[in-house]
């Protein structure tokens, strides 16, 4: 070899890699040792909201869907007297919604902001 070539492998030996450190394989096995219940508990309150969330959503949308039900003959009736067009029944519907909104208030129900944000939209 010459001068050159011995310079260069000379420099390439300073930059070969090496093996990982000799306490790697300790770090990591010994790492899993630490306490898994926090993290358990987490997982737990987030299923447990989670359920809560879908149950009281449920709920919500049955008693909703419920008071649709309701409303649906009186919506009918009036846009049937408005003309029975696509503009009929959404006079009719904004109409109900209104006047459901109003009574929710005049009762003096929690839920009669809500209703009325809602009509129009």
């Amino acid at each position: 070899m010459t001068d050159h070539q011995d310079d260069i492998e000379a420099l390439l030996r300073n930059y070969r890699p090496i093996g990982p450190p000799a306490d790697l394989k300790h770090r990591i096995v010994h790492r899993g040792s630490r306490s898994v219940w926090p993290w358990a508990v987490a997982a737990a309150l987030l299923l447990v909201s989670i359920v809560g969330v879908q149950a009281a959503s449920s709920r919500t949308i049955e008693r909703l869907r419920a008071a649709d039900r309701d409303a649906v003959p009186a919506i009918e009736d009036l846009a049937a007297s408005l003309g029975g067009d696509d503009a009929a029944h959404l006079l009719a519907a904004t109409v109900v919604a209104n006047l459901r909104a109003d009574a929710a208030l005049l009762r003096g129900g929690t839920d009669a902001p809500q209703a009325r944000e809602g009509v129009g939209k």
